[in-house]
């Protein structure tokens, strides 16, 4: 009887004959229909991780979703005392280190600094146009026609411009220097300030990903509650203020380097 019980509970759980022909044929199909075929059905723990999606930042997680405009309001993680931490950029400069992350070469800093030097030399230029300047350039002309006739030569040809002529000559000087700021940061500024912003931001999201790691790990360590620290929150205040979407000049403004990558390269 036991014989009989085995024989049958053996022939019940042994595996069906399969058709390989048949299956091969059906796999066929589907290839040919588009259809991938998986070469192993995946297990339900596996199904039920790839729904879940667990976060084990989800405080950095929250954190760029607002840097992103995904969310109104900033979380109180980032928060030191009901306010956002100040930085400044020896901050900013002091995190990159921290990361030791590479976000420039020397050809990178020495076109840095020509474009620094362009952008100061066209200020300096258009110093001389200011419009406080109208009336000096005015009295210089009678000054120089006092001057003529003191030493007795003739002021045939001298011309004294009214101070309306003055002031449309020194507005159409600062126009001119303007745009050409305006062109140059959107030509050669822009182009190269922007992959260095992007860079040094996609790398501070992971940089905020492993402080928060250690954070929880620190407080589970001693049984306290996480609190983030006050180094995750500076990240934070640098993400925000070095923000690509935000930080660069828009269409029709200028910017100087340094205020655009000041604490990321010494100018």
């Amino acid at each position: 009887m036991k014989e009989r019980l085995q024989k049958d509970t053996g022939a019940a759980s042994s595996t069906l004959p399969v058709d390989t022909e048949e299956a091969a044929h059906a796999e066929a199909i589907l290839e040919a229909a588009g259809v991938t075929v998986p070469a192993e059905a995946p297990t339900a723990l596996q199904v039920a991780e790839a729904r879940s999606q667990f976060d084990y930042n989800p405080a950095t997680t929250a954190a760029w979703e607002h840097l992103c405009g995904k969310t109104r309001h900033v979380q109180p993680e980032v928060l030191r005392d009901g306010h956002i931490v100040k930085v400044t950029p020896e901050t900013a400069q002091a995190v990159l280190f921290s990361m030791g992350l590479v976000l420039f070469t020397k050809e990178d800093i020495a076109k840095a600094h020509d474009l620094e030097a362009w952008m100061r030399a066209s200020l300096k230029e258009s110093e001389q146009w200011s419009l406080s300047k109208v009336g000096d350039r005015q009295f210089q002309q009678r000054d120089e026609i006092e001057a003529t006739l003191a030493a007795g030569q003739s002021t045939e040809g001298m011309v004294i411009q009214s101070r309306e002529t003055i002031n449309r000559t020194f507005i159409a000087h600062l126009r001119a220097g303007e745009n050409a700021r305006i062109r140059k940061t959107a030509t050669e500024i822009v182009p190269f300030c922007k992959p260095i912003l992007e860079k040094f931001w996609s790398a501070l999201e992971e940089h905020m990903k492993t402080l928060e790691d250690h954070d929880r790990l620190e407080c589970k360590a001693f049984s306290l509650p996480y609190h983030a620290s006050i180094l995750w929150q500076a990240c934070f205040s640098v993400a925000s203020a070095y923000d690509p979407a935000r930080h660069l000049p828009g269409t029709g403004t200028w910017k100087l380097p340094s205020a655009i990558l000041g604490g990321l390269v010494d100018f």
